[in-house]
């Protein structure tokens, strides 16, 4: 297997990145649903996982790896609780398109080895679980499940309910929100980057689109494990046809120079924030996206965002600084959100933990639980707001990628990826042996 450098890159290391047998599920207990969106190379689907309210593997990792010892019946008792849970929890899962070659197998293995060793946090989407054994085609990523859809869409259907003197912790976002929210997705999105620096990712595709919404409308960053090389392929190169680079997401270094480090990732930040204060507005506007390169070697930029507070102009502009090492640091960021957060009196949550994901009455959500328990709940699911909320403007917006503008498309994300953990595993599937 190899010992796995800390400060290698991930894509000449995945050959020594395992996956870990824990977290395979038995496929007979998930139940397909629809779909909820398509990709360049796979379909996410919305579906029901039985038991997987009760498999926790990151916990056995946790003991394995601590040296706990526990009696045989008690390991094996743990190890398979969930196949005596019948609790349903809707899911989202990742699989092949029914057309698919070796090198898209190869990018969903690489995705799934990412994902189960990055950790877990409350401001990613994170993993529950894998399908790896049968046929090729049925592996399959299970993911936590974002009722409210991405934040791009989220931020585009609801304009009509902005207010800029009001804001909404403790009701549903899409009858009123204000400059208070905007800035809390703002501040929940930097909590997620900074998780993902600290294990050395460079998202690569960083964009409102790619922010996901659960519970509570929390924000959750979406594509960070995609670990396909954008410049390996001969046609992703293609940037005279429109939508294969995020070419109004990239920084100016990465589109003259294709390099991709954790400023570009910063700059992109900053035109995510001109999404999140522009209500959804398409960066650049008036401009086509073949212009972008002509457009920013001149020394232009954008208009400051209308929405934006006065308070935020000067932290925008310094994320889109030509010059990538005047850039602040993303840990740096964090404290600058952070700051406008208390100036603001906004809300910040204590901690989290992946358990919490299952339940539906938690923490800051209290207030809105209350509110519900007068309802009939046939279904606890994951970030069930969507169950307290049934509104047609937020049930027909679940949806997980959402790109519908022709002149604009732009397709999944892409990044490269840095891997600080030595991990030592025992079996592996036979689907990984080849990697």
């Amino acid at each position: 297997m190899g010992i796995i450098d800390r400060n290698g890159n991930i894509h000449e290391q995945l050959q020594k990145l395992p996956f870990i047998p824990e977290w395979e599920f038995p496929r007979e207990r998930i139940s397909f649903a629809r779909e909820l969106g398509s990709g360049q190379f796979g379909i996410v689907w919305l579906a029901d996982a039985i038991g997987i309210s009760a498999f926790h593997p990151r916990d056995m990792l946790r003991d394995r790896e601590g040296g706990r010892r526990f009696p045989f019946f008690n390991r094996t008792t743990k190890r398979n609780s969930y196949v005596f849970c019948k609790e349903v929890t809707q899911v989202a899962v990742k699989t092949m398109k029914d057309h698919f070659d070796q090198n898209d197998l190869a990018d969903l293995k690489s995705e799934l080895k990412i994902l189960t060793h990055v950790g877990e946090n409350e401001n990613i989407v994170n993993i529950l679980g894998a399908c790896t054994k049968g046929k090729s085609s049925n592996l399959c990523i299970i993911m936590e499940y974002c009722p409210n859809g991405n934040l791009r869409e989220f931020l585009r259907n609801n304009r009509s309910w902005y207010n800029a003197k009001e804001e909404s912790f403790d009701r549903d976002l899409s009858q009123v929100f204000g400059p208070k929210n905007l800035i809390y997705f703002a501040w929940q999105i930097t909590k997620g980057m900074t998780f993902l620096t600290s294990r050395k990712i460079i998202h690569r595709d960083l964009a409102a689109r790619n922010i996901l919404l659960g519970g509570g409308y929390v924000a959750k960053i979406a594509d960070f494990g995609l670990a396909r090389d954008v410049y390996k392929y001969q046609q992703y190169l293609k940037t005279s046809t429109v939508g294969l680079l995020p070419i109004k997401w990239m920084a100016v270094e990465s589109i003259r120079d294709a390099l991709f480090t954790e400023k570009s990732d910063v700059w992109s930040f900053g035109i995510l924030l001109w999404e999140i204060f522009t209500l959804g507005g398409t960066p650049y506007p008036g401009i086509y996206v073949t212009e972008v390169r002509h457009y920013l070697l001149q020394g232009k930029r954008m208009e400051p965002p209308i929405h934006c507070p006065q308070e935020m102009f000067r932290t925008l502009f310094e994320y889109l600084n030509f010059t990538r090492e005047l850039r602040p640091e993303i840990q740096l960021d964090h404290l600058d959100i952070l700051k406008q957060c208390d100036l603001l009196h906004l809300p910040r949550e204590t901690g989290f933990s992946l358990v919490s994901i299952y339940q539906t009455d938690i923490t800051f959500r209290v207030r809105v639980a209350r509110e519900a328990r007068a309802c009939d709940l046939k279904r606890r699911t994951p970030c069930t707001l969507q169950q307290y909320f049934k509104t047609n403007s937020l049930t027909n917006r679940v949806e997980c990628n959402s790109i519908n503008e022709t002149s604009n498309f732009i397709p999944d994300s892409y990044h490269e990826s840095l891997w600080p953990i030595i991990t030592n595993s025992g079996a592996k599937s036979k689907y990984f042996e080849s990697q």
